[in-house]
């Protein structure tokens, strides 16, 4: 998304080159797709979209969004030390994740969560208000009778889960090999961390979250013993993986290092 910051949910970034009538119309196509194709961006803050369309958001919410936005340890930082009290609370890291929100209050655990929750609200509700406001005026009366829990259940859906890649994944093997391949990668994502299972995703179909109703195909290729590597076909929503892999553990490790390291992403269309 061009004009959006953030990771796993974006917010818009404010530009001069998109005015009122742009963002009226960035609103009408959100529900057109959803009404036609039953799409919705849900890489969008679902605290702004729950602003959005109910003029008010929890707290759970906003949190949650806020956290989602920040890379994976970023992410874990905030959430270890707001939900477990026992652990060492690291001032300087904190100071250093909240900096970019204009955070400059000392963090204590008596404070902490209403730090996070201030600047999640700048940054989700605040600062987009101009955006937020024109983009409601675009959507029209459809969504006058949706409710919180229908789109809390729209953003949960897309969250790349074990059981929900699982459930999107159309497998096609023709052999004993394939077949093995097909146990381990199964394995593979029972085990994989949630950063791990929003890599694969967006591996496939370059997005990091699930799309309803859109399947992601496995098909099988050669490669040299030497050379072993996963290959996305994002266009298609495909993953391609070597027929050559010999154990379990060595399809692991392929797999967490090329997922893991981006710039090594081999994609085709």
């Amino acid at each position: 998304m061009k004009y959006c910051d953030g990771c796993g949910e974006c917010v818009p970034v404010f530009t001069l080159q998109l005015n009122e009538q742009d963002y009226e119309a960035i609103g009408k196509l959100i529900t057109h797709t959803f009404v036609s194709c039953q799409l919705f961006p849900v890489r969008l803050g679902e605290a702004l979209i729950h602003y959005c369309l109910f003029n008010m958001v929890s707290d759970e919410c906003l949190l949650t969004s806020f956290l989602n936005m920040l890379p994976p340890n970023d992410r874990n930082l905030l959430r270890i030390s707001l939900d477990d009290k026992s652990t060492h609370l690291n001032r300087e890291q904190i100071l250093d994740v909240l900096a970019d929100f204009n955070v400059t209050t000392l963090p204590t655990r008596e404070n902490l969560l209403s730090i996070v929750l201030n600047a999640a609200r700048l940054s989700l509700i605040n600062k987009p208000l101009f955006f937020i406001t024109n983009l409601r005026k675009g959507m029209g009366k459809f969504w006058d009778t949706v409710t919180v829990n229908e789109i809390r259940s729209l953003y949960e859906s897309c969250v790349p889960s074990a059981a929900r890649v699982l459930a999107v994944l159309d497998i096609k093997e023709s052999c004993d090999v394939e077949r093995k391949i097909r146990k381990w990668l199964i394995r593979f994502i029972r085990d994989a961390s949630e950063m791990l299972l929003r890599r694969l995703v967006q591996f496939c179909t370059s997005l990091p979250m699930l799309l309803p109703q859109r399947k992601i195909s496995v098909s099988f290729v050669n490669q040299p013993q030497n050379h072993l590597r996963p290959i996305g076909a994002t266009f298609f929503k495909i993953l391609k993986l070597p027929r050559q892999y010999v154990s379990f553990a060595q399809l692991r490790d392929n797999l967490e290092f090329y997922l893991t390291n981006i710039h090594f992403w081999k994609m085709t269309e």
